[in-house]
């Protein structure tokens, strides 16, 4: 197992903690930073109408043993801490993760994210893949949702109310 005087942290870099090792969070390309960015805002403007919670984008969180960068998370209002949020890390895993797949992303990588997240009692994790515009809601191992096409995204059980047709994500105007 690493230990942190062991490992040379670049300041202008992110870094993850898996598995007994560091690991640098790289950049994506413009697909993935777009798509990002169009659904935070979709989804902070409607967290925000009724002082749901709080949305963070690329946010560390303490997650079981390894510590990770979740692309995109939401905390319901209840579960923030009277003291607000961290200066650091969340020591508490999110209601929501969300992760943008990008065309470098490792299915193994991708699914050992969904599987830390869903260990760690994350309500639900979205997997949002703008190569081929789908999305899947994980509210468990068996209780998959999928959105495909231009169908509507909705999810109704952590955020009620909360409807977003994927063009809107996936084909900006």
């Amino acid at each position: 197992m690493q230990s942190v005087s062991d490992f040379q942290f670049d300041p202008d870099r992110h870094y993850e903690f898996v598995d007994g090792e560091w690991q640098e969070r790289k950049p994506e390309g413009a697909l993935h930073g777009g798509t990002m960015g169009r659904l935070n805002r979709h989804l902070c403007e409607f967290v925000e109408q009724e002082n749901r919670g709080r949305v963070y984008l690329f946010c560390s969180y303490q997650i079981g043993a390894n510590e990770r960068i979740i692309d995109l998370s939401f905390i319901s209002t209840a579960r923030i801490p009277p003291e607000g949020e961290p200066d650091t890390k969340w020591m508490i895993a999110p209601d929501l993760a969300v992760e943008i797949i990008s065309h470098t992303d490792l299915y193994c990588d991708v699914y050992r994210r969904l599987t830390d997240y869903l260990n760690a009692n994350v309500k639900q994790v979205w997997l949002v893949n703008p190569s081929d515009h789908s999305v899947m809601i994980y509210r468990s191992y068996a209780d998959i949702t999928v959105f495909t096409d231009d169908a509507e995204w909705t999810c109704e059980d952590l955020l009620s109310g909360f409807r977003l047709p994927l063009h809107k994500v996936f084909n900006p105007s």
